[in-house]
């Protein structure tokens, strides 16, 4: 991840680039195992060893010429695996103890991923190298072979990763289908987030932005109580999802709202290509929310629909619970703004949200929340108390 230096931002890497880099470099090891085992057959076959055993494979029908095709193919689908398998032994040690599973889990994934190199290199890899080495060396005989099969294995890449970041997706929104099948209500929004460390500048801030977009003044006090059933993971191309358990109402009232919410996040950066004093990081979030009619639930186990309970138990981690309570002030012009501040004991979050088609205003707000001293941030209120 890309980080500011002070911790507060972090952005998502490119998922393209990401899927190049990763299957790019086990292609890479792979190609090497390849060339050290054909060079080492070379070798042992020049010495005198080598010419017995040539005449041993002739007398068993096996020619050396077919031993050399063979066995670099096979031999190089061992280097899909050793750079996750450190990557997996880096996390395991990197990990503190009270969130660390175990050594055996982190290999499991590594041999997932690797195994994910290993079927894009035989069913997708391959085969486009091969026909473009074919086509070239036949069309065009005079092209150097050496750089035709760089340019092969380059190419080839490059449509792995667009083919796999397309696939998925296609099952981000194959998932997001299936939310709304099973219950699950849609918004969509941009949100920028600022943290104060004074509830008073917040409020001055609010108020400043309340009257600029016609927010009204009537403001709504609410009372929140999240459960968050796991840290964020990162899915479907680089978005963050977070799964928690929301019970929102007016203070010292009843609650007017209980849901189970599945939260997409994708932060991106806004107007990087225009010169500024501040550069602008909104997140997009897809939020799916599935209420309660009756009564609040609060374990996975309680939900009462099965689908329901089904999906989010794929994202439950019971180490990484956490419960946030806050207060948050509200004031909303469907037409504007929702802007907000939740007002925690060691600090104050004020978020400023909009439809994706007032990407104009929400700049315009975001630069008036910075010049109020806000420090802006990517990361969730949990993260942000660590921090600070």
């Amino acid at each position: 991840m890309i980080n500011n230096g002070n911790g507060l931002i972090t952005l998502p890497k490119n998922p393209l680039w990401e899927v190049s880099r990763r299957f790019g470099a086990d292609e890479l090891l792979a190609l090497i195992i390849n060339f050290s085992a054909t060079l080492g057959l070379s070798l042992f076959f020049a010495t005198t060893e080598g010419a017995e055993a040539t005449k041993e494979l002739l007398q068993l029908g096996i020619s050396v010429q077919v031993l050399f095709a063979v066995v670099g193919p096979i031999v190089e689908k061992i280097g899909f695996f050793p750079l996750h398998f450190r990557e997996a032994f880096v996390r395991y040690r990197s990990t503190p103890t009270e969130h660390r599973l175990s050594l055996y889990a982190y290999f499991k994934l590594a041999l997932h991923k690797g195994m994910k190199s290993l079927l894009e290199d035989v069913l997708i890899h391959d085969p486009i190298y091969i026909g473009i080495m074919w086509f070239g060396l036949s069309k065009l005989p005079q092209t150097p072979a050496w750089m035709l099969s760089v340019f092969a294995f380059v190419v080839a890449v490059i449509i792995v990763a667009i083919l796999e970041v397309s696939f998925v997706e296609v099952l981000f929104k194959r998932c997001k289908c299936y939310l709304k099948k099973i219950g699950f209500q849609k918004t969509i929004y941009l949100e920028s987030r600022f943290h104060f460390d004074d509830y008073e500048t917040a409020q001055v801030l609010f108020s400043q932005l309340a009257r600029r977009y016609d927010l009204g003044e009537t403001t709504q006090e609410v009372s929140y109580r999240d459960k968050y059933l796991s840290l964020g993971q990162w899915a479907y191309n680089m978005r963050k999802i977070r799964v928690r358990f929301r019970e929102r109402g007016l203070r010292g009232g009843n609650g007017i709202s209980r849901a189970i919410q599945v939260v997409f996040t994708r932060v991106g950066e806004m107007s990087k290509r225009e010169a500024g004093q501040f550069r602008y990081y909104p997140a997009l979030k897809e939020k799916f929310y599935f209420r309660f009619s009756d009564r609040m639930y609060w374990n996975v186990s309680d939900i009462p629909s099965e689908n329901v309970k089904k999906f989010v138990k794929k994202f439950h981690n019971a180490s990484e619970e956490h419960l946030i309570e806050f207060e948050r002030t509200v004031a909303n012009n469907p037409k504007t703004l929702l802007i907000s501040i939740d007002h925690m004991s060691c600090m104050a979050i004020v978020e400023i949200k909009a439809y994706p088609s007032q990407k104009r205003i929400l700049k315009e707000a975001m630069r008036l929340a910075m010049h109020a001293g806000g420090m802006q941030t990517t990361h969730g209120k949990q993260h942000i108390k660590k921090l600070s």
